[in-house]
């Protein structure tokens, strides 16, 4: 994770054997994401601070709609949104991990970069 000037702040291994960090994220209040992807299943864990060395707080994982996650950042509220590349849809979870909604329009193709303007 990286700090507000840039520098990392901590760093942390894979879940599982073979997984891939595809990004992360921090929020004002400093929480943590991570997007992990990995061969047989992909995952977001959230963690409390931005010391990644935390126990994550909570974790999602969806094989129906995240095939393919490939970006994620927090919105004001707290919540996160992740983009899948493969189902081309944007899922909200809440600080729990719980879904809150599911965004599928034709303009979400392939997304590669997710950025939330407050």
């Amino acid at each position: 994770t990286f700090g507000p000037t840039g520098f990392q702040l901590s760093s942390r291994s894979a879940p599982q054997a073979g997984m891939d960090a595809m990004d992360c994220a921090a929020s004002r209040d400093e929480q943590a994401a991570v997007i992990w992807n990995g061969p047989t299943s992909d995952r977001v864990q959230v963690f409390t601070s931005l010391d990644l060395y935390s126990t994550p707080v909570c974790e999602f994982s969806n094989s129906i709609l995240m095939t393919n996650p490939t970006a994620l950042d927090f919105r004001p509220n707290g919540n996160l949104l992740i983009a899948d590349a493969s189902s081309n849809l944007l899922v909200e979870i809440d600080r729990a991990c719980g879904i809150v909604g599911i965004f599928n329009s034709n303009a979400i193709a392939a997304p590669n970069d997710l950025l939330v303007l407050e």
